[in-house]
């Protein structure tokens, strides 16, 4: 579904239909013309005898002699037509490598989300605890202070890691042209 790859195929086709084209100017031609004549209205001056239907078939076959000019558009569009091939070859492959790439970056950002989650629950329950401590007179309010900014950091964290996994998820449905899921189609 890559413009690109379309584009490639579209030119690709084009190519192979230039090369036939070529290779049919090294062909010889036959033409077959086939005519039929039939008078109508009346007899006109000639008498019967030019009052019939009359068939003509006929056949015209041409060699061509001097073929350098076509053998030479035949090795330009084959020539054209491997660039092509080539350059499509490199375009998948390079495809595949940024998808690669995007996947790699998708998963990453999928795991540094549960570990920012992970991390925001364990500072949550920190933070509750030495808000219990310091009821319990155990803590001071500075350490219950360190507690509540490290689960509000924790939670920029998961936010901040929720935005890259987003960032990532509309990479790759861009890199696969997925349409739908980035909300181009109905």
């Amino acid at each position: 579904r890559r413009p690109e790859l379309a584009s490639l195929s579209v030119g690709l086709e084009r190519a192979s239909t230039a090369l036939s084209l070529a290779r049919n100017d090294l062909a010889p031609k036959l033409d077959v013309t086939i005519e039929a004549s039939r008078d109508f209205g009346p007899v006109g001056e000639g008498g019967v005898s030019r009052d019939s239907t009359d068939a003509v078939v006929g056949l015209r076959f041409t060699q061509p002699l001097q073929r350098r000019e076509a053998r030479g558009a035949v090795r330009a569009s084959e020539a054209r037509l491997e660039a092509l091939k080539e350059r499509r070859r490199a375009t998948v492959d390079q495809i595949e490598i940024e998808i690669r790439r995007i996947l790699i970056d998708l998963e990453v950002a999928q795991e540094l989300a549960e570990i920012a989650a992970d991390e925001l629950d364990q500072a949550g329950i920190m933070r509750d605890a030495e808000r219990s401590r310091f009821r319990n007179g155990a803590s001071d309010f500075f350490l219950v202070n360190l507690r509540e900014e490290a689960a509000a950091d924790a939670g920029i964290r998961l936010e901040s890691a929720r935005l890259a996994l987003r960032l990532a998820e509309a990479n790759y449905f861009a890199g696969v042209v997925d349409a739908e899921r980035l909300g181009l189609e109905p």
